[in-house]
């Protein structure tokens, strides 16, 4: 277990401010996955849109993800002066509620890279993590996997679409390839 106290008045100022604007630009917001890195004294936020910190007084290094509606809400209803958030195997315990955590790993910040993504993140910007060379494991630490998958699909499908629509045209699916990566920013 890692330990991480602070104060509840900075946490909720940031939370609340991030969890607004993030409600007001993102489609995304309920199902939006938030990025915790403790390392040694300073907690770090990571959602689409925006990174943010916390300092306190931290216990140990690890790294988690969890879903950013239920954290914004569980602290929000913390009454005390500090916030003690514990770190488990499975699960992040704020004061005395438990929250499912998607993943936690000890010791190992740097095991999977933070993926940067606008806050009203678009098809496009999902196709293109997949050509930015993301791992596997980094996509579904980030809870991104499945949207990835889907937005490739759908782009292969429109792109087949597309390679018979112009097939009488002497135009070649490699010739759409490479003009849409250049117009989409994928090459």
């Amino acid at each position: 277990m890692v330990q991480f106290e602070t104060s509840l008045i900075t946490l909720k100022e940031i939370l609340k401010r991030e969890y607004s604007a993030l409600k007001k630009r993102s489609k995304n917001s309920l199902k939006t996955t938030l990025e915790l890195t403790l390392d040694g004294n300073k907690l770090s936020f990571a959602i689409p849109g925006a990174y943010f910190f916390v300092e306190g007084d931290g216990s140990g290094i690890c790294k988690a993800t969890m879903n950013f509606a239920h954290f914004h809400e569980i602290v929000s209803d913390c009454k005390t002066g500090d916030i003690r958030i514990n770190f488990l195997e499975k699960s992040i315990q704020i004061g005395d509620v438990s929250l499912y955590a998607q993943s936690v790993f000890f010791n190992d910040t740097n095991r999977y890279r933070t993926i940067e993504l606008p806050a009203n993140y678009t098809e496009l910007d999902l196709v293109r993590l997949k050509k930015m060379k993301y791992t596997v494991e980094e996509l579904i630490f980030n809870n991104l996997y499945d949207r990835v998958e889907k937005a490739n699909q759908d782009y292969n499908l429109k792109l087949d679409k597309a390679v018979k629509l112009f097939e009488n045209y002497n135009i070649s699916r490699s010739d759409l390839v490479k003009f849409l990566n250049r117009k989409m920013g994928l090459d």
